[in-house]
């Protein structure tokens, strides 16, 4: 006969095993965003974010109005990124590094960009994908883009800018 209070047992240590991992995964992140932003004086901040596959339409909007696809229980189809933006920068485009994805118990991961592929399955090989992520020339040019991003003048200062032409 199964055991399956044994097998409820190795249930929640997967669990507990999942929540770990996801922590780590966290972890690293929050370091790779710590680190970049310190280096470019705030300039970059990297996140991960889910994305629809396909803007919606106009058909999409019809389809999705419709009481029979209200009934279906279907969802627009979304991916997950690793991206950067300037956030000294009020609405700062944000550039899509790479593609993301994520075992619910946290490893595997993998990182697609270009024509490369990083499967990780722990934290030395999140950290060692994240690192050739970052050598990527394509990704520095657009992390470069970020970096090289203005900041608006403060308002005070385009108000007397605008007083000062007045007056003149």
């Amino acid at each position: 006969m199964p055991d399956y209070f044994d097998a409820f047992k190795k249930g929640l240590e997967a669990v507990d095993a999942a929540q770990v991992a996801r922590r780590e995964i966290n972890e690293v992140f929050a370091e790779v965003d710590r680190q970049l932003g310190e280096g470019t004086d705030g300039k970059i901040k990297i996140e991960r974010k889910e994305y629809y596959v396909k803007p919606i339409g106009l058909a999409d909007l019809a389809g999705l109005a419709s009481f029979s696809y209200a009934l279906s229980g279907k969802k627009r189809e979304t991916y997950w990124a690793i991206i950067a933006r300037n956030p000294l920068i009020p609405e700062s485009s944000e550039k899509e590094l790479a593609k993301w994805s994520q075992d619910y118990a946290g490893y595997p991961c993998r990182i697609v960009w270009a024509n490369t592929e990083q499967y990780c399955a722990d934290r030395e090989s999140l950290e060692l994908a994240l690192v050739t992520l970052l050598k990527d020339t394509e990704v520095v040019e657009k992390l470069t883009v970020l970096m090289r991003l203005e900041p608006p003048p403060p308002k005070e200062e385009i108000a007397q800018q605008t007083d000062a032409a007045d007056k003149e």
